[in-house]
């Protein structure tokens, strides 16, 4: 059984990601060890496009939150590069609003996909 409260752009669940079926969607698979630079290039890459965030929890993956919106890329002065590929924004527009989400691209909890993959 799966309960869901959407609220445009933005579900609130305790269902289970499948992370099989979307794998050649997921963005940022390494948690750790990966080359900043290289991360940084992945986050240009996917500035401006739509992509899907599952906040999840244990090993099963249950999801706690979902939201789709736009990649845009950390722009504060004081980050340094290895901040900056450590996070994304992601811009979700409900109902007229803007609201900003940060997800951690090297945190296992936040599973970041490219929606047009998804599909």
């Amino acid at each position: 059984m799966a309960i869901l409260i959407g609220i445009s752009g933005i579900v609130f669940g305790q269902e289970l990601l499948n992370t099989d079926k979307y794998k050649d969607a997921e963005l940022f698979v390494a948690k750790k060890d990966y080359d900043v630079q290289q991360r940084l290039e992945e986050i240009k890459s996917i500035v401006g496009k739509e992509v899907t965030v599952y906040h999840v929890s244990g090993k099963q993956n249950k999801i706690k939150l979902t939201y789709t919106g736009i990649a845009e890329m950390s722009s504060h002065p004081k980050f340094t590069d290895k901040a900056k590929a450590s996070l994304i924004v992601v811009k979700v527009n409900e109902n007229g609003r803007s609201s900003f989400y940060f997800p951690l691209t090297n945190d296992k909890r936040f599973r970041i996909y490219l929606t047009e993959k998804m599909k």
